[in-house]
């Protein structure tokens, strides 16, 4: 898959291009739909070639800042769930006012400017382009027939009758139920970060963990989760099981448990090695519990190994009934 960054790029594509348009933050069931479509309808054109428009940051956090929502994926994360879905290329710029003053005509006469040889534009049902967010589907479809691209909308995917809408996840994900997430998502839910010393304190215990500095992602509210674990430049990119504490570690800091954002600590289950420096993929996948004040560190410790062993027999149990590491679809008997 290329990885495009400037609109001029897509000039030098000589091929039917058939494109999916949009935010994609998160990348969920229904824009898989979105990018999928585009990538069906290439692979029926002899050489057609698929490819997604993205941009970064949120259109939100140029034009309304105080309304920009939080990532459901940090920029590293999106572009290995787009190739996943089997597209020629990406092209991800940076949005801007500039970009956002445009006409829903502009938009569009730049866009075939940039791409001679379009044939196919794929967009939610509900997308909307141009200043003022002007341009609907049905103006685009409108200006497609006359200037010869087809345009395909996917309609809002439902999931046992929720919408899977990147809001709605967000507020699950705020709730706390990790597996209505991973339901919508198609997958866990994912954060990530990079190592950073702390005091040791797990390793003492008898549970090293590995302190992450979460990036500027959605958090679920504190507490323990089961999770599984990616480590960055691990050749074979396994996913390795864990225990995961989400919190301000009221026992340890009970005078500054509310002064600082919550830390995320990541036991990795049979598992030992320097993570310090390393980036870290956390796939949150179920909540075992809500964090707790406890009495003393005695108590704190016996309630780590419970939550150890509750988050293996899970675990295992999840392997059992077919779960799939970091990339379990719901099946298609689940989606309308």
């Amino acid at each position: 898959m290329e990885y495009l960054t400037h609109p001029e790029q897509l000039a030098a594509i000589d091929s039917p291009l058939y494109l999916a348009i949009g935010t994609f933050d998160g990348i969920h069931l229904g824009h898989k739909r979105v990018i999928q479509n585009a990538v069906h309808q290439a692979t029926l054109r002899p050489g057609g070639r698929s490819g997604v428009i993205t941009f970064h940051p949120h259109p939100l956090e140029i034009l309304a800042p105080q309304h920009a929502p939080v990532a459901l994926a940090a920029p590293s994360q999106r572009l290995p769930l787009f190739a996943a879905q089997g597209v020629d290329f990406v092209l991800d710029f940076a949005f801007s006012r500039e970009f956002a003053m445009q006409t829903p005509a502009e938009f569009v006469d730049n866009l075939l400017r940039q791409c001679p040889r379009l044939e196919g534009i794929t967009v939610g049902s509900d997308w909307k382009f141009g200043r003022d967010r002007a341009g609907t589907v049905a103006l685009l479809r409108e200006i497609g027939q006359c200037q010869g691209f087809r345009v395909d909308s996917i309609s809002t995917v439902m999931v046992q009758g929720c919408a899977v809408k990147s809001t709605r996840i967000r507020n699950i994900v705020r709730e706390g139920d990790l597996a209505k997430a991973h339901f919508l998502l198609g997958r866990p839910y994912p954060v990530q970060g990079r190592v950073v010393r702390g005091r040791q304190l797990g390793k003492k215990l008898g549970f090293p963990t590995a302190n992450l500095a979460v990036e500027n992602q959605l958090l679920p509210p504190p507490g323990v989760m089961l999770v599984e674990v990616r480590i960055e430049g691990d050749p074979a990119w396994k996913t390795l099981p864990g225990v995961a504490n989400l919190g301000h570690r009221p026992t340890i800091e009970p005078k500054v448990a509310d002064q600082h954002p919550p830390l995320l600590e990541v036991h990795i289950l049979d598992w030992s090695g320097d993570l310090y420096g390393r980036k870290l993929e956390v796939a949150l996948i179920h909540r075992l519990r809500a964090e707790q004040k406890f009495s003393g560190i005695d108590e704190l410790v016996s309630q780590v190994h419970r939550d150890r062993e509750s988050a293996r027999h899970l675990y295992t149990r999840l392997l059992a009934e077919g779960f799939t590491a970091l990339a379990q679809e719901p099946s298609q008997a689940a989606l309308t």
